[in-house]
């Protein structure tokens, strides 16, 4: 084998003799690009039936360049799966027998991958959701190599998928919990420990980073925050490279949403690679942006389903927001829609609604009930969510709405308002917690005509409300996105996003006898929602203002340490996009 492979010019042989030995000694130098590149020559071509090799029908002959030429991904990928298929028997039937065979070192290297390739899916997520098998992986590679090992797996397996890979329902992102919680665990172990404690900071990192792929950007944040805390325990300070690359990170995960500006705002948006020709279409554009150099436009955490109240129409959508160039969607552009090339989904103005502050999402095909199809109302809406999908791209490199040429593309400038964790260190503390609850006792302004005593008939106009301002970040509090949005496939629906700004623009509240957060003010008959208008709160759901108090997403608990949670999942809580 060694005198083939040395023709074949894969090994260099050298026969050398020290000067103490009588006999030379053959040293092999491999050179693992030229046996990868044969490799995968061998196997895009090698293709076989019945144990023989199949011939094509022109020339008669097997692994024809010419016939075979365009089958190649398709012969890879089948071999691929029969010969790992093969390694896992070879293994399980080694395992199962009692031949004193050490392969401790090929299970916890090699097996997930061997198991991923074959197909075998959820055998593979089971494997790398073991407790046992990380164990040993750290024991044999130690913290930081373990966790790199890990997510190869992670990405191996994605990559493995025929389509939507990344997507926020793999299997793969219960992987990265299971090893952040297992991390977790051990770090309450390593108190003093400055090695370990640095490699499992490093390793929070590398976990992070993997969950951006999948736009899970609340809890990407807060891995990187833990991972922050772990540096400061053992004294790394900010000036450090291990630290200012977590800091880094951790701006990463301060996403900004994309909405509708107008054309002459400093906040707009411009693509880095866009020709003079883009008029007339493109496909595989990057949205990297040359405004925001390193940026792109990015998908937001989760994907929620829409159904239009009073209409049988519904489409699932996400939100878009600037990060990391890394993350930049790529799209097809027809020189009327944006459509995303992964998903097929396509760039919409927030419910058909118009003007500044309007957020840009995508949208799913539209799903119409079968005792809808030849209704005029229908039809109607449907042409009005059609119009809302009508994008631009001049020249220049700025998107458009087709309808609305006098706005485009940009992104609100302060962090945004989500659901997180309970426990995350990026959940907001409100200042004024004990004064909103004792704001529940203020009776609403119809019923103080019913009290005799004149005082207390005054005290909901004399009330101006308690202010949403934050003891987790001084200075700041909640204020709203815009002026209230109309739109015309909910006639009298109104909503606007909510954000962390500054104190003078705080929002005045009360909390009134259905729990719900009621607006005071300018904001008068508008509610705090935590969700979109039936939509229920989910993690990294944003939290928005609307004219509609639905209980399932209007109605809120207080909490003692200061934090507020949707009553409907009290295990998240409001919280921002920046630490």
């Amino acid at each position: 084998m060694a005198d083939i492979m040395s023709l074949m010019g894969i090994l260099d042989r050298k026969y050398l003799r020290t000067k103490n030995q009588s006999k030379q000694e053959i040293y092999l130098r491999i050179h693992h690009d030229l046996m990868w590149d044969f490799g995968l020559f061998f196997s895009s071509r090698i293709s076989m039936n019945g144990g023989e090799l199949i011939k094509c029908d022109q020339h008669g002959i097997a692994c024809c360049d010419i016939c075979f030429a365009d089958s190649r991904d398709m012969v890879l990928a089948r071999n691929t799966k029969k010969w790992n298929i093969l390694i896992v028997k070879q293994f399980k039937s080694i395992v199962g027998s009692e031949t004193n065979v050490n392969l401790e070192a090929y299970r916890v290297n090699w097996y997930p991958l061997h198991i991923i390739n074959s197909g075998s899916h959820y055998e593979a997520s089971a494997i790398l959701k073991c407790e046992d098998f990380l164990n040993s992986k750290i024991q044999e590679n130690g913290i930081e190599s373990c966790v790199r090992s890990m997510l190869s797996f992670v990405q191996s397996y994605e990559k493995s998928l025929n389509c939507n890979p990344f997507s926020d329902e793999s299997p793969m992102i219960s992987v990265i919990y299971f090893i952040h919680r297992y991390l977790s665990n051990l770090n309450a172990s390593l108190e003093g420990n400055t090695i370990f404690i640095k490699e499992a900071a490093q390793s929070l990192v590398f976990l992070g980073i993997e969950l951006q792929k999948f736009a899970i950007w609340s809890k990407s944040l807060d891995l990187f925050i833990e991972a922050l805390y772990l540096l400061r325990s053992i004294n790394y300070d900010d000036n450090h490279p291990i630290t200012a690359h977590v800091l880094r990170r951790i701006d990463s995960c301060v996403l900004r949403n994309v909405v509708m500006v107008a054309r002459n705002s400093p906040n707009k948006l411009r693509l880095k690679h866009v020709g003079p020709n883009i008029s007339q279409g493109h496909k595989h554009l990057s949205l990297e942006l040359s405004s925001h150099p390193g940026f792109g436009i990015v998908r937001c955490e989760g994907t929620r389903n829409l159904t239009i109240p009073g209409k049988n129409i519904s489409y699932d959508f996400i939100f878009l927001a600037v990060g990391l160039k890394d993350s930049a969607i790529i799209v097809n552009y027809d020189g009327q829609s944006i459509q995303n090339e992964s998903c097929g989904r396509l760039f919409y103005s927030t419910l058909a609604s118009s003007g500044e502050g309007v957020p840009v999402i995508m949208r799913s095909q539209i799903q119409i009930g079968s005792d809808s199809q030849n209704n005029e109302e229908i039809k109607n809406a449907i042409n009005i969510i059609h119009g809302a999908s009508l994008f631009s791209i001049d020249p220049d490199g700025f998107i458009y709405p087709t309808t609305d040429p006098h706005l485009c593309l940009g992104i609100y400038p302060h962090p945004s308002v989500y659901l997180v964790d309970c426990e995350s260190p990026n959940r907001a503390i409100f200042k004024f917690t004990s004064d909103l609850l004792d704001s529940k006792r203020v009776p609403a302004k119809d019923k103080c005509k019913q009290f005799e005593n004149e005082v207390q008939a005054h005290n909901y106009e004399d009330f101006d409300g308690v202010k949403l301002e934050l003891s987790s970040h001084p200075g700041m509090g909640l204020m709203a996105f815009s002026d209230m949005l109309d739109t015309p496939l909910v006639p009298g629906y109104k909503y606007t996003g909510l954000a962390m700004g500054s104190l003078e623009n705080t929002l005045s509240v009360k909390l009134n006898e259905k729990n719900q957060i009621e607006l005071i003010g300018r904001y008068k008959g508008i509610y705090l929602c935590a969700g979109v208008l039936t939509l229920k709160p989910k993690p990294g759901g944003f939290i928005s203002l609307n004219n509609v108090p639905n209980p399932a997403t209007t109605q809120f608990v207080v909490n003692e340490n200061g934090t507020i949670s949707p009553k409907t999942d009290q295990s998240l809580v409001i919280g921002f996009q920046a630490p």
